[in-house]
């Protein structure tokens, strides 16, 4: 009969005991308890850290959460703690960005302009720190002039003449001594070498007082000029190329002109000017000194040393009819001109011009309007008005070129007369005002015929 075995794990099958499952409950159990200690731990060393000794608070201004050592600043912008930086010398810890700060202290920073000439006189803006009320500016040892402190951080001053020409320390000197240097804050340079190419005029009166201009280059403020050996009586820098000066007397003959610049040796013209024995000129008067703008005017200049050959200008302006009469007297006619006062210029050949300021007055040109009664018997005799504008003491009155009779100026716009004979038709009035040409009025009066005769 066969046997019959019971189910269950044997020898030989897989499968855990009772004890076997409880081990494993046992070691689970184990494992979680030991990972909450483990945390508690980690916890509680966070916290001993954040309120242990040594610990430091984020810097007054710094808005952050952030905390480190009293070694470390909290960077905000990485959220990180860096080393706090080390400052030497003067420089001073600044919390708020962990720098280094350095205390303002008299300097001096730069100039405008940085160059100008070794004859000086180049104004200059100092730009700096701490400049104080009452300080001093030297420029390579020298005072430099018109010294002011506009604000602690400005001063204007000029620069003194020099003999270097080449880049020179600037010192600015507060009142309490302390001072500060700009090394090579300036430079000073040479003008270029100076020289003549032209003198006109060339000649002149022994007298001196001549204005001459001369042409070249290289003339700057402070440039001096001699005519054989002694020095101009004047001397003006137009510009670099150009100068006006006023000779000296000198001995009748040729003499050499020099010019000298600062900073630079002297250049001669051998001969350039010539003195001769002419007279020094002059306008003195002109007569009349009124007349019309249209020009026409016959006039009569006095002066002295009058050459022939002599020009005479209306403010620029030619004159006509030029006749030197002598050395003191020029007749001329003027040329038209504007209303008002004009310069009288004559300059004799070679030379520059004498000239009298205002010396002659341009007044509105005289005009013949109307005559009124405008016709009258060809035998003469009519009173008229003569009406027009410009009429001054003097004027004469023709009509047909036959003088008018008992002619009156009343006014400068009206003048009376008695017409003389004519013939039968209308004739021209014309009106002529002391050395001037005369003014027409066309047909402006008309003869008429005598009436018959009557028989008794």
């Amino acid at each position: 009969m066969r046997e019959t075995r019971a189910r269950g794990r044997g020898p030989g099958r897989r499968g855990y005991s009772a004890v076997g499952y409880a081990v494993i409950a046992l070691v689970v159990i184990l494992i979680a308890v030991g990972t909450i200690v483990l945390a508690s731990m980690i916890g509680s060393s966070s916290a001993d850290d954040s309120a242990g000794a040594g610990s430091a608070l984020v810097p007054t201004g710094v808005s952050s959460t952030l905390s480190c050592p009293s070694t470390m600043w909290p960077d905000t912008s990485t959220g990180t703690c860096v080393r706090k930086t080390t400052c030497l010398d003067d420089a001073e810890y600044d919390e708020a960005t962990n720098t280094c700060v350095l205390p303002l202290a008299l300097a001096v920073l730069s100039l405008d302009p940085a160059k100008g000439p070794v004859a000086g006189g180049t104004e200059v803006t100092i730009t700096g720190t701490l400049f104080a009320d009452g300080a001093t500016v030297t420029i390579d040892s020298i005072p430099a002039t018109d010294v002011a402190v506009v604000n602690d951080t400005t001063i204007t001053a000029v620069t003194p003449k020099n003999k270097h020409d080449y880049p020179v320390d600037v010192v600015v000197t507060n009142p309490n001594g302390s001072s500060a240097t700009l090394n090579n804050g300036f430079a000073y340079v040479a003008p270029p070498l100076p020289r003549i190419t032209s003198i006109r005029p060339d000649r002149g009166s022994k007298n001196g007082g001549e204005t001459v201009i001369l042409k070249g280059a290289g003339f700057v403020d402070g440039a001096s000029v001699a005519f054989g050996g002694v020095p101009a009586e004047s001397v003006t820098i137009i510009d670099r190329k150009t100068m006006q000066v006023s000779t000296p007397a000198g001995a009748s003959g040729p003499v050499d002109v020099s010019v000298v610049v600062p900073g630079r040796p002297e250049f001669t013209r051998p001969e350039g000017f010539t003195y001769s024995d002419t007279a020094p000129r002059a306008v003195e008067k002109v007569s009349p000194r009124k007349g019309s703008d249209a020009g026409g005017t016959a006039v009569a200049i006095t002066g002295s040393g009058f050459l022939s050959g002599a020009t005479v200008t209306f403010d620029g302006r030619p004159a006509s009819n030029v006749r030197v009469v002598g050395p003191t007297t020029i007749t001329a006619v003027t040329p038209s001109g504007s209303v008002g006062k004009a310069d009288v210029a004559v300059t004799n050949p070679g030379v520059p011009a004498a000239t009298l300021s205002n010396g002659f007055e341009y007044v509105p040109a005289a005009r013949v309007v109307a005559v009124r009664p405008g016709n009258g018997p060809a035998s003469g005799g009519t009173q008229v008005v003569i009406i027009g504008t410009g009429f001054v003491k003097g004027t004469t009155v023709t009509i047909d070129g036959q003088p008018a009779r008992d002619v009156t100026v009343v006014s400068p716009t009206a003048i009376t007369a008695t017409i003389p004979a004519g013939a039968t038709g209308p004739a021209d009035v014309a009106v002529k005002l002391p050395a001037e040409t005369p003014v027409t009025l066309a047909k402006g009066f008309v003869y008429l015929p005598d009436a018959p005769a009557t028989t008794p």
